[in-house]
């Protein structure tokens, strides 16, 4: 069963951080997979702040990895004041060892919903919530007219994965170490498409194999190199990086026993606001 939780559009798109005179720019679909972790609440957070400063329309999509939804996203994407929808679908237990692609039943039921939901003029990006991002991003991704591709920080052994970027102008390979033989050598931070693809193909696929969503959805979309537009400065800044909070435990409620917690201070509550979900 599909669940859908739309969220308001803000009463002005000021409230976004959109200026006037730009709010017809084409809308930028944000999909973000999440589960449930440590560090999940501040991940989200700060994504959901660099959306809020974009300058174009944003919709957020969020799918959890779950078997319900949460009220940490519900109450996080609440409180951005971004349109959006949060959705939920759990990766079969067969595909959850780390052998394979992570993310691809949370993208693939995002798909799904934007096909039967999204409107034109719009772009698709893959948003996910362990990256930072530079908000000035999301208006050169609006502009794309096919495959826009950028750089991503503090990715593999390089550092860096970029297109790499002819002096006149064109792709013509790409810059990854984790790879490098993939016809599509790029991360999932490193390309938007134009919602006309997305709509227009009817075989997307994401396998669940480490490594090959991004080659494997591009190449589904019936793409060439060609059709890839260089953003950031022709591929020459970086404004996503790869940053991934190292993993940190929940806190115990085996503490609040441990030092005899009396539940008439702060503590019991905070513990239960943050293990119940409902912070």
């Amino acid at each position: 069963l599909l669940y859908v939780a739309p969220l308001p559009l803000p009463s002005s798109w000021c409230k976004t951080g959109v200026t006037e005179g730009v709010a017809e720019s084409p809308t930028v679909y944000v999909v973000t997979p999440t589960y449930r972790r440590a560090n999940q609440a501040p991940d989200m957070v700060r994504l959901s702040q660099a959306l809020m400063l974009a300058k174009v329309p944003i919709f957020w999509v969020v799918v959890e990895d779950a078997e319900r939804p949460s009220a940490l996203v519900h109450n996080i994407m609440s409180r951005s004041g971004l349109p959006g929808v949060q959705l939920f679908s759990r990766t079969p237990s067969e595909f959850r060892k780390h052998i394979y692609g992570k993310g691809v039943a949370p993208r693939m039921k995002a798909i799904t919903w934007l096909q039967a939901n999204a409107v034109l003029p719009s772009v698709l990006y893959f948003a996910d919530d362990d990256n930072s991002y530079d908000h000035r991003l999301f208006a050169q991704v609006a502009l794309v007219q096919r495959v826009g591709v950028l750089p991503v920080g503090l990715v593999g052994s390089y550092g860096v994965s970029s297109p790499v970027v002819s002096p006149s102008g064109s792709v013509v390979g790409f810059h990854d170490a984790y790879l490098p033989s993939r016809r599509f050598a790029m991360d999932m931070a490193g390309f938007a498409v134009n919602m006309r693809l997305v709509l227009s193909s009817q075989n997307i696929s994401l396998p669940h194999k480490e490594g090959a969503l991004e080659n494997a959805f591009l190449e589904s979309l019936g793409v060439s190199i060609h059709d890839f537009e260089p953003l950031a400065s022709k591929c020459t800044e970086v404004l996503v990086w790869h940053t991934k909070l190292k993993p940190k435990r929940f806190p115990s409620r085996r503490l609040l026993r441990k030092f005899n917690i009396s539940a008439s201070s702060n503590l019991p509550l905070l513990y239960n606001n943050i293990l119940d979900d409902e912070q």
